[in-house]
């Protein structure tokens, strides 16, 4: 008994001389944005060796006193017979043993001052501490809230999304996350008000941004935490790709399949991390020591070529998955980095965010520029953190007011269609063509907009038995306005055809909800950024002219929206908001274009079926092409000829040669 009682001390002397006089000098700082993020968290380097090496003393007594206790009560009594049970017994001792430690260092954690917002991660190196309520933690002094996955966002997401709700997460920095602002201050929070106000929609915008992450992060994230949600978008925004470290993030990442699923079931373990931390810290100060390992350079957490890899590999996923993919250039404070060189050589390379423009244009990816709207100012849109050991403040992340111009601004972008080809070409499938004029555009959102249209329905006996709000396909006659209608067939989805005229595209139809008390079918348009012209954006209340194409169990693609024309006071055509000839000469082209597909739709239908060019129909096209001219010149109360001077024949005819 007393040889047990003086092992027990030896080993707590031991451990706890560890704790209080033995810190391991790392030649550098090694992880300066790793696992801790910041000196006050339990997983620093002297930090989690104080813990480790006390818990470690806990570790030893425990498992000595359980010991002793089983030799007492059981081996020495002789309960049970001599072998493989008491080796059983001596393993399950050393088990409950270490499950008592890492619940004494949970609780010891979370109740000291070493319990900050975040936890090591076995994939994204660190993340924010799941289940935080009303948390103040020591890098700034805003109170924050996580929900059970480490979102920060009022409640729990279910996996399985709820008929209607449209679910947008935000990746990012602590500019995204919310440096310095309460949870309902972040754009994402004020974002999804917006839209919610704005759409009528059930949105929500989930802030699942982590202070420090990178774009690298950012993707890995992404694939594996934010798909298993079903996201419908994602907003992408953040700045720390750029900043020096002494190690790329992707180095971090482990790249053995073994033993990253082992992590991701160690990681749970807080006695598991302060002793991966103490272990890291001892392999480099010996590997120095002993000259194995040179102190690396400064390097940018993630390079130029692997930033471009990732913005392509997030915008590829998204595709891939069904969702909008959208960047965010986020302000940074340049009269700040200015005013201090040294951080701005540590934080700052503008080749980022000019990296950052360029893949978004070729891919054809939604980018809001905030860095640009703001211009390098101040006005309060950003709030101060503590600069050089709290000794100097500095402008930097953006403030609550920031916040609120960063979701107004995104807001409008997600809102506004914007197609970002530069002329519609028209395809082989022209006979599926149709034009619509004068919708009301009441939601544009995403990959798809909404437009009521104004319908006549005197006389026609398919209503009977229709409700308002069905869904139905609404056959109509070309050209008129409001559109007059020859038929109605109830439908139970879009793009179902569900009668003779629909399946072989004999008459023109549109698919939407019907509105009998206003007399409105209100239709839903696809946009694919491929094959969806639109020369300006369109936002909401604008009225417009659609050519579509009726698709197979999907809404109709949007294949060239424009504004329409209004009439003047006196009667006379005239163009929107200006009569500049550049804009007159556009609309011009604009209206002749749409007549040339529109009323040329027999000969479409001939040139389609023709496997060996059109030349034959030469004839026809310049019958065609004098048509539309007066037609054109009729609806801008001009002359043939005036036409003439806006609109280049040969672009038209070229293609039709007589034999």
């Amino acid at each position: 008994m007393k040889r047990l009682v003086a092992i027990i001390l030896l080993i707590n002397i031991f451990c706890i001389g560890l704790a209080l006089f033995v810190h391991v000098p790392l030649p550098f700082d090694f992880w300066r944005k790793g696992p801790p993020i910041h000196a006050a968290s339990a997983y620093s380097s002297g930090n989690a060796s104080r813990i480790f090496w006390i818990a470690t003393a806990g570790l030893l007594d425990t498992y000595l006193l359980l010991i002793f206790l089983f030799y007492f009560f059981v081996i020495k009594k002789g309960i049970f017979p001599r072998g493989w049970f008491y080796s059983l017994g001596i393993f399950v001792i050393f088990a409950v043993s270490l499950v008592v430690v890492e619940y004494g260092v949970r609780f010891y954690i979370k109740n000291s001052s070493y319990y900050t917002q975040f936890r090591p991660h076995p994939l994204l190196y660190w993340w924010n501490r799941p289940n935080l309520k009303d948390f103040n933690d020591p890098s700034d002094a805003a109170i924050k809230s996580t929900n059970s996955v480490g979102f920060r966002y009022g409640s729990d997401i279910p996996y399985d999304k709820p008929e209607g709700e449209y679910r947008i997460f935000v990746l990012g920095d602590s500019s995204t996350f919310g440096h310095g602002v309460r949870d309902d201050e972040t754009f994402a929070a004020r974002l999804e008000k917006m839209l919610d106000e704005k759409l009528g929609k059930n949105v929500r915008v989930i802030n699942a941004a982590c202070p420090g992450h990178t774009m690298y992060q950012n993707l890995v994230e992404f694939r594996e935490m934010i798909l298993s949600f079903d996201p419908d978008a994602i907003i992408v925004a953040n700045n720390d790709d750029h900043a020096l470290e002494y190690v790329e993030d992707s180095s971090r990442a482990c790249a053995n399949p073994f033993l990253r699923s082992l992590n991701i079931v160690l990681y749970k373990s807080d006695y598991y991390l302060l002793f991966q931390r103490v272990a890291m810290d001892f392999k480099i100060y010996f590997l120095n020591k002993l000259k194995i390992i040179p102190p690396p350079s400064l390097v940018r957490r993630v390079s130029l070529e692997d930033y471009e890899k990732n913005i392509g590999a997030i915008i590829m996923t998204a595709e891939f998955n069904g969702i909008w993919p959208i960047f965010i250039k986020m302000p940074i404070n340049k009269i700040t980095l200015d005013r201090f060189s040294d951080l701005k050589d540590v934080v700052y390379d503008e080749r980022y965010p000019v990296t950052l423009s360029r893949v978004c244009l070729e891919k054809d990816a939604l980018l809001v520029d905030i860095d640009s709207e703001w211009g390098g100012r101040e006005d309060g849109l950003y709030e101060n953190f503590h600069y050089k050991s709290q000794k100097l403040k500095a402008p930097y992340h953006p403030s609550a007011k920031g916040h609120l111009a960063i979701a107004g601004q995104i807001c409008d972008e997600m809102i506004t269609l914007r197609a970002p080809l530069k002329y519609f070409v028209p395809s082989d499938w022209q006979d599926s063509f149709v034009s619509l004029k004068n919708g009301r555009v009441t939601n544009t959102f995403a990959n798809n907009f909404t437009v009521i249209f104004d319908i006549d329905i005197d006389g026609i006996e398919s209503l009977a038995g229709i409700d308002g709000g069905e869904l139905v396909s609404v056959f109509y006659e070309r050209g008129r306005d409001p559109l007059k209608v020859a038929k109605i067939v109830p439908i139970e989805r879009y793009g179902s055809a569900s009668c003779e005229e629909e399946l072989f595209k004999i008459k023109d139809y549109i698919q939407g909800r019907i509105h009998l008390d206003d007399g409105t079918v209100e239709a839903i348009f696809n946009i694919d950024y491929n094959l969806t012209y639109a020369p300006e954006p369109i936002t909401l209340g604008d009225s417009v002219d659609i050519v579509y194409s009726q698709g197979l169990f999907k809404p109709p693609l949007a294949r060239r929206v424009i504004k329409s024309k209004e009439l003047s006071a006196d009667g006379d055509t005239s163009i929107r908001a200006t009569a500049e000839s550049a804009l007159l000469e556009k609309h011009i082209n604009e209206d002749f274009y749409e007549n040339w597909l529109s009323m040329g739709m027999d000969l479409w239908k001939k040139i389609s079926h023709e496997r060996y060019g059109s030349n034959r129909y030469y004839d026809e096209a310049i019958d065609l092409f004098e048509s539309v001219a007066a037609e054109t010149a009729d609806r801008f109360g001009t002359t043939r000829d005036k036409i003439m001077e806006v609109v280049e024949g040969t672009d038209y005819v070229k293609g039709f040669h007589a034999q």
